[in-house]
């Protein structure tokens, strides 16, 4: 009885991580011409990028726009809407997530399919954890193990994974025994590692911990970046935020320092700003390092769109690159 407890416990550890990701992911990637989520008195609308409501802040909740439709909660189910706001799938879900690839992760009870963007289910509820297709798979969880599944529902890669992430430029990370390694879209583990731990590939690289440090690797599995950081990002825009000492700066694909540690935390470039911290506050340099938004955020996320989404106390608004207010933080 207690081994069976043991190993229900770490199922249920595997599964958290798995729905952290999930959930990570849950608000959606934002369409080109995106709408913006805003809360007010409690309830969740969109805005345009001048700040303008488009849709009434009337939900419990609500996620990115991804391929045209947003999901919403309304009394504890999902449902999803359109840019107009109307209501195109009724809100029925005891889980969903963002459109990818034309389907969606979803589930009436506690198993999780896949719905078309009319709310049919075209791959039935069978997996204990779903998510959202990426390069033409998805990553879904059976009895305990990862596998990976196309858009027709069929298992290209059987369920043998302990753990693992959506394809990113034809390679997916999963974790085999205490390591972590990267497979191919057959299956074949391409590079074994065995990592510590390991990011996804983003423009050519992957961050991979070594030991205690990390570094990248390139797609063949050669270290090109030595494993000599406390901590480090993934590449974006050509520059990845890097821990040396007690600061953090930024590095090129060759391992240059090109801005150097003086932060106290340091975030992805996104739309040629990357968000910083200073002391409690957060701001954005660019990427010669200069402080072209100054630090006053509680928090601050990437740019998308032009906008970036601040807290100032626990109250959320939008700024534009120049630091300017387009939605004032409400909440």
């Amino acid at each position: 009885m207690k081994a069976k407890k043991i190993i229900f416990v770490g199922f249920l550890v595997l599964l958290f991580l798995a729905f952290s990701l999930w959930f990570a992911q849950s608000k959606g990637s934002k369409d080109p011409t995106d709408l913006f989520p805003v809360v007010v008195n409690g309830k969740w609308g969109f805005i345009d990028r001048e700040g303008n409501i488009i849709i009434n802040p009337e939900y419990d909740d609500i996620g990115f726009f991804s391929e045209q439709l947003a999901f919403f909660i309304q009394k504890g189910k999902f449902g999803y809407l359109n840019r107009g706001g109307k209501v195109v799938i009724k809100p029925q879900y005891k889980h969903a997530s963002f459109f990818s690839e034309g389907l969606a992760p979803a589930g009436i009870e506690d198993k999780l399919g896949y719905i078309n963007k009319m709310g049919k289910f075209i791959i039935k509820p069978q997996y204990d954890l779903a998510l959202p297709f990426s390069e033409g798979l998805a990553a879904v969880w059976i009895d305990e193990k990862l596998g990976y599944i196309d858009r027709n529902g069929n298992m290209v890669i059987r369920p043998q994974f302990q753990h693992g992430r959506s394809f990113s430029e034809g390679l997916a990370q999963v974790w085999i025994g205490r390591g972590v390694g990267f497979i191919d879209k057959k299956g074949k583990l391409v590079i074994p590692g065995p990592f510590t731990n390991a990011e996804d590939f983003s423009e050519g690289l992957a961050a991979v911990t070594i030991g205690v440090f990390k570094g990248f690797v390139n797609m063949n599995g050669d270290v090109v970046i030595k494993p000599e950081f406390d901590w480090v990002t993934s590449f974006r825009e050509g520059l990845a935020a890097v821990k040396i000492g007690a600061n953090y700066g930024y590095i090129n694909k060759k391992g240059e320092v090109v801005i150097s540690p003086q932060f106290e935390g340091a975030w992805e470039f996104s739309e040629g700003l990357a968000a910083v911290r200073i002391g409690k506050k957060h701001g954005f340099v660019d990427k010669t390092g200069k402080m072209v938004i100054e630090p006053k955020y509680k928090h601050a996320g990437d740019f998308s769109n032009g906008l970036s989404e601040v807290y100032i106390g626990d109250k959320r608004g939008y700024i534009n690159r120049l630091g300017r207010y387009v939605w004032n933080p409400s909440n």
